[in-house]
């Protein structure tokens, strides 16, 4: 709109002065000027003065919300320190790294059943996690917890008492390989069942989290094994009683 040409504009832009909120639950006025704003259209030589009344509109219209939100944030951590973090930092502490660092969700991982470090499935779930896209990482986590992003570091899972449990698939196949694998999201746990390679265990996984990740819910889905119940539940074994007892 600010650079197109006068008759670009006339042709193709018919703004009024007017805007809906972010909501979208009121019409707003953009300028005091035009009392009837949503009746009132924008003319050519008026473009600039919309852009800019449009911008402050929606720069302030949220500032209560924000001032509430500030004061729930002050409760928690002391203004005077707030005063010393950058915004990078504070997105940081409250919502995690925006990647995925596979080391770290390696260190706080646990294993069930037989299964440690040194079991081929496992060594073929680490050597596919690393092979993903960032995207597919955070698709990853998302599937096995319901959310994208881990603790920022050693520190906070350990202080949060986190920790990523990977355990035998419970499904009774002989064909393992055209199982997906299942996620306990409340209590990040992954049932991983006994694939025979690496490349089949990315495969199954790219298919089980592009399929599931989106829900945390026990909803119907989408099973490629028919012998398989791809759901999500918690299992009563000793891995969940440890988990309620802290004791990992």
């Amino acid at each position: 709109m600010q650079e197109c040409p006068e008759s670009t504009f006339e042709e193709n832009i018919f703004e009024n002065w007017v805007t809906l909120r972010t909501d979208k639950s009121k019409q707003f006025y953009i300028s005091y000027i035009f009392k009837n704003g949503s009746k009132i259209p924008v003319k050519y030589e008026e473009r600039l003065e919309y852009i800019n009344k449009l911008i402050e509109v929606k720069c302030t219209e949220s500032e209560l919300q924000c001032e509430s939100l500030i004061k729930g944030l002050i409760k928690i951590i002391p203004s005077p320190l707030l005063n010393w973090v950058s915004a990078e930092d504070l997105e940081l502490w409250v919502c995690g790294r925006p990647i995925v660092d596979v080391d770290l969700l390696k260190r706080h991982t646990r294993y069930s059943g037989d299964l440690n470090e040194n079991s081929d499935r496992i060594k073929f779930f680490w050597e596919a996690l690393y092979e993903l896209s960032e995207q597919e990482k955070l698709r990853f986590i998302k599937f096995c917890w319901g959310q994208e992003r881990l603790p920022a570091n050693d520190e906070e899972f350990d202080r949060n008492q986190i920790r990523f449990m990977i355990k035998p698939s419970t499904v009774n196949t002989k064909q393992p390989n055209k199982a997906l694998p299942k996620a306990d999201t409340c209590f990040f746990n992954l049932e991983l069942p006994n694939y025979s390679s690496k490349d089949i265990l990315k495969k199954q996984l790219l298919t089980a989290i592009n399929l599931d990740c989106d829900s945390m819910n026990a909803d119907p889905r989408v099973n490629l094994d028919p012998n398989a119940r791809h759901r999500r539940n918690r299992d009563d074994d000793e891995d969940d009683s440890l988990f309620e007892e802290g004791e990992w």
